[in-house]
C-alpha cells in the first residue's frame, strides 16, 4: 500500500486511552501525515482549534508541521494511521468530484470524507479533470458483505475469501438520478 501511496514508509497502531489521560504529549511532525480513526469511546482531541469530543467513525487529518499539532486523551479506542512522503497529502491529490444522495461536491487536495452506512451512505467519485487524482478508501465493512449500486440496481453479494461473488439486479429501487457522467 506504501508505494501505491508513494509513501516513504507507512503504519498504524491501535490505542485505548483512559478517561482524561493523554496517549502522547501535544505534538506535531515534520514529513509525516497523521489520521485518527475512532473505533469506539469519545475520545477528547486537542489541537490549534481547540478541545473537542469525537465520535465513533469520526476521522480525523493531521497535516504535517504545526497545523497538524494535536494530543488526544481518553475515554476512547482509535487507529492512528501514519505515513511520511515528501510532505505530500495522504488521503487525496487532484481534484475528484464526489457524487451522493444529496447532490455533488468538488473535492480539494486534503479533504476528508465520510459516509454513512446505508442508502445515504451512497457515493461515487468522479474525476473530471484529465490530470490523475490519488484517493485512499477505508472501509470497516465485514464479510459476508453487500453493495448496492443504485446507478445501476446492481447488488453485489460478497459472503467470505475464495468464495464467488453473487451479482444480481433489482428493479429501479432506490436508484439515485444519474446526471451524464462517465
Amino acid at each position: 500500500m506504501g508505494e501505491r501511496l508513494r509513501a516513504e514508509r507507512i503504519g498504524a497502531g491501535v490505542y485505548e486511552a483512559e478517561a482524561g489521560v493523554p496517549i502522547w504529549p501535544f505534538h506535531f511532525h515534520h514529513g509525516i501525515e497523521e489520521w485518527l480513526y475512532v473505533i469506539a469511546g469519545a475520545p477528547v482531541l486537542r489541537d490549534p482549534a481547540g478541545e473537542r469530543a469525537l465520535a465513533p467513525g469520526e476521522i480525523v487529518r493531521f497535516p504535517s508541521g504545526p497545523a497538524g499539532a494535536h494530543t488526544v486523551k481518553g475515554p476512547g479506542r482509535f487507529v492512528i494511521f501514519a505515513t511520511g512522503h515528501h510532505d505530500e497529502p495522504w488521503m487525496l491529490t487532484g481534484t475528484p468530484a464526489l457524487r451522493h444522495p444529496e447532490g455533488e461536491a468538488d473535492l480539494a487536495e486534503g479533504d476528508l470524507v465520510c459516509r454513512p452506512e446505508g442508502p445515504a451512505g451512497a457515493r461515487r467519485l468522479l474525476n473530471r479533470s484529465g490530470a490523475p487524482a490519488r484517493v485512499l478508501v477505508l472501509s470497516t465493512t465485514g464479510l459476508p458483505a453487500t453493495f448496492h449500486y443504485p446507478d445501476t440496481g446492481e447488488w453485489l453479494l460478497r459472503n467470505g475469501p475464495g468464495q464467488e461473488e453473487v451479482v444480481t439486479r433489482l428493479p429501479s429501487v432506490g436508484r439515485i438520478p444519474r446526471k451524464d457522467v462517465p
